[in-house]
């Protein structure tokens, strides 16, 4: 249930941190350390792209079902909140989608 709950939200936080990051060239390829075919990121890109995240996780938008202004952040625990209403209550469930 915590990775159908996860999948709502990995288009609007988790692919769009990626795609901005690389979008305004803040991660380049020369950010990643190669060892035995894995690639993993530098100390230095993963702060950056942490920062990023957490930049995505403040940022504020109208939430569909409660018509006011939350974080990601919130929105995430909103979400959980109404699915675990929907479990115990039968109350519908809607998935968060913006725009």
């Amino acid at each position: 249930m915590v990775l159908d709950l996860m999948e709502e939200f990995r288009a609007l936080i988790s692919d769009n941190v990626v795609l901005t990051v690389l979008h305004k060239h803040e991660i380049q390829p020369d950010d990643f350390n190669e060892i035995l075919g894995a690639y993993r990121l530098k100390d230095t890109a993963r702060k950056t792209f942490l920062q990023a995240f957490e930049r995505k996780m403040n940022d504020e938008f109208k939430h569909p079902v409660f018509e006011y202004k939350c974080t990601y952040r919130r929105a995430i625990e909103l979400q959980a909140r109404l699915l675990a209403r929907h479990l115990q209550e039968g109350i519908p469930y809607k998935a968060l989608a913006l725009r």
